[in-house]
């Protein structure tokens, strides 16, 4: 089993332009697909903001990992 997920949001509140995506069509065996929409207002306590505009999910993820969030 295998899970796929990224932020389509910088930290700053900008689109990142390089998490646009698509999907290819299945040749062989099966395909689920699965959507969770969690949207940029209201997620402040979902995903914490880095500390300067410029932050990356890795600065986050540093505080993430010991539950200060």
């Amino acid at each position: 089993k295998m899970a796929l997920f990224w932020y389509n949001y910088r930290p700053s509140g900008k689109r990142d332009l390089l998490t646009f995506h698509a999907a290819c069509p299945v040749v062989f065996g099966q395909k689920w697909v699965t959507n969770k929409w969690i949207y940029l207002h209201a997620n402040m306590f979902k995903r914490r903001c880095g500390l300067t505009q410029k932050a990356t999910q890795l600065d986050i993820d540093q505080y993430m990992v010991h539950g200060w969030f």
